[in-house]
C-alpha cells in the first residue's frame, strides 16, 4: 500500500469512528466497526510486504501497530451504542493515527 494510500485510508476510517461517535444512528458504529476490521486487515497486509528486509526494531513497531489497532477494535466492539464509549474510541484512534503517520515518516527518512 503506498504511503498516499494509507493515509488516505487513516483519514477515512478516522472520519467514520468520528461519525459513530457523534451520530445517534447504530449504521454509523457498524460501519465504523467493519471499516476497523478491513484496515486491520490491510494493515497487516501493508506491514507484511514490508517485513521481509526489515529490522527486528521494525517488526516490533509493527507488532506494537497492528495490537493497539486490535485494542480499539476491541474497545469499539464493547462500545455498543454510547456515544461517550465512543469518543474514547475516536480519541484512541486519533493516537494510533500519529503513531502510524510517526512510523510511516520515520521509515520514509530511513
Amino acid at each position: 500500500m503506498q504511503r498516499a494510500a494509507l493515509e488516505q485510508r487513516v483519514a477515512r476510517l478516522g472520519r467514520a469512528v468520528a461519525r459513530a461517535a457523534s451520530e445517534h444512528q447504530s449504521e454509523a458504529r457498524q460501519a465504523a466497526l467493519e471499516a476497523l476490521a478491513r484496515f486491520a486487515d490491510e494493515l497487516a497486509a501493508h506491514f507484511a510486504a514490508e517485513e521481509a528486509g526489515a529490522s527486528s526494531t521494525r517488526r516490533a513497531e509493527h507488532a506494537r501497530l497492528r495490537g493497539d489497532l486490535a485494542e480499539i477494535d476491541g474497545r469499539a466492539r464493547a462500545a455498543g451504542d454510547w456515544p461517550e464509549s465512543w469518543r474514547a474510541v475516536a480519541a484512541a484512534f486519533a493516537r494510533f493515527a500519529r503513531a502510524l503517520e510517526a512510523h510511516e515518516s520515520g521509515e520514509a527518512d530511513a
